[in-house]
């Protein structure tokens, strides 16, 4: 019923083995819960872990990291959250997750991402243009572009200088990677932040290669020839601390 997906430091692993001395917890494939120690990063790689059983399983995230947005409980509280497990008092919150479709010359790739994708190209200029739903939106040169989840716009999408976006909100959020704006080219320059039933499209004028990063995983795309993003109806459940709210958390971190 449940397994761990723990950041390999002690304290980490301490709280580990105090877990599976109460809740007798064995490794299993098909978890019910499971239970991530570390930071936000712990997270992401237990989601990707367990992509294929992702609607079936609950998170809990126990922070001994340096950032844990999605992580609402410590060692602090650890007996609290057990004692909730054991006795199915606790309460859970769903974070929607991105979809993205990514086209090349002879296959087409789908992914998700709870907290953004980005498609950067270091080298070069990157010529992208723009859709919403179907109609151009822009034609966008520069390094690349971030499409965030409102749970993910506290990660690299904010570095970048967009808006921190209340979870609780169903949106998808576009930002710039060192956009080229002058009297010859001209890009919106902010963020955009879209409903939930906008989709994304971006065309380039030929095959380009890429970068292309989801969540804490890179790849290298050759031959990219469109890419499609938005917000899925599928969400993340994740256990949380009713004493430790969102922008709390926010607080702590940032202010």
């Amino acid at each position: 019923m449940f397994a761990t997906v723990v950041k390999n430091d002690l304290v980490s692993k301490r709280i580990e083995k105090k877990l599976k001395d109460r809740l007798s917890i064995g490794e299993t494939n098909t978890p019910k819960i499971v239970f991530c120690i570390g930071g936000d990063g712990t997270i992401l790689r237990a989601i990707h872990k367990y992509s294929d059983i992702l609607d079936d399983i609950i998170i809990f995230g126990i922070h001994t990291g340096h950032l844990g947005f999605f992580m609402d409980f410590n060692e602090k509280n650890l007996d609290n959250m057990i004692d909730s497990v054991i006795n199915e008092s606790f309460e859970v919150h769903g974070f929607n997750i991105a979809e993205a479709e990514l086209k090349t010359k002879n296959k087409t790739f789908t992914y998700f991402a709870l907290n953004e994708f980005q498609l950067i190209k270091v080298d070069r200029v990157i010529v992208l243009d723009v859709y919403i739903d179907d109609k151009k939106f822009e034609t966008f040169r520069g390094t690349g572009l971030c499409f965030s989840t409102p749970g993910g716009s506290t990660g690299m999408n904010r570095s970048l200088g967009g808006a921190i976006v209340d979870p609780d909100l169903h949106s998808i959020q576009l930002t710039e990677l060192a956009s080229i704006n002058s009297n010859a080219y001209r890009t919106i320059g902010s963020s955009l932040i879209l409903g939930r039933d906008r989709t994304l499209h971006l065309k380039p004028e030929a095959p380009i290669d890429v970068d292309f990063c989801y969540d804490h995983l890179t790849m290298n795309i050759r031959g990219m020839i469109e890419f499609s993003c938005s917000l899925s109806d599928r969400k993340v459940r994740i256990a949380y601390n009713k004493n430790n709210p969102f922008f709390e958390r926010v607080k702590q971190a940032f202010l």
